[in-house]
């Protein structure tokens, strides 16, 4: 084994710049890796090679996933989405609907 395949390198949050408790080799590959700060307690969604961290903003999910941008504000307000917007979404970061989706009993009616 050689020194360059045992070398880690840190990765900071892309948002504050701070160091997270996650460490890449040279080989390590990431698509779609949530990374979370304990710093600023932001999450967001990269990808690595090479050392090299592309953080991925939701013009590039929406492409990804094949979903208008017209959706990704819906889901930014709070509105409602369809379920295969969701699933789109899902299958492009390797999660499930359970990961994504918190539903709340309504309690106006009581």
């Amino acid at each position: 084994m050689t020194d360059e395949s045992v070398r880690q390198e840190w990765v900071y949050c892309p948002v504050c710049g701070n160091k997270t408790r996650l460490r890449l080799r040279k080989n390590t590959v990431l698509i779609n890796f949530p990374l979370f700060c304990p710093k600023c307690k932001k999450e967001s969604l990269i990808n690595a090679k090479e050392y090299m961290i592309r953080k991925i903003n939701k013009t590039q999910l929406c492409k990804a996933a094949g979903i208008t941008t017209n959706a990704m504000a819906k889901l930014g307000r709070d509105e409602t989405v369809t379920q295969e917007t969701l699933e789109k979404i899902c299958a492009v970061l390797g999660c499930t609907l359970d990961d994504i989706v918190e539903i709340k009993p309504d309690n106006s009616n009581i």
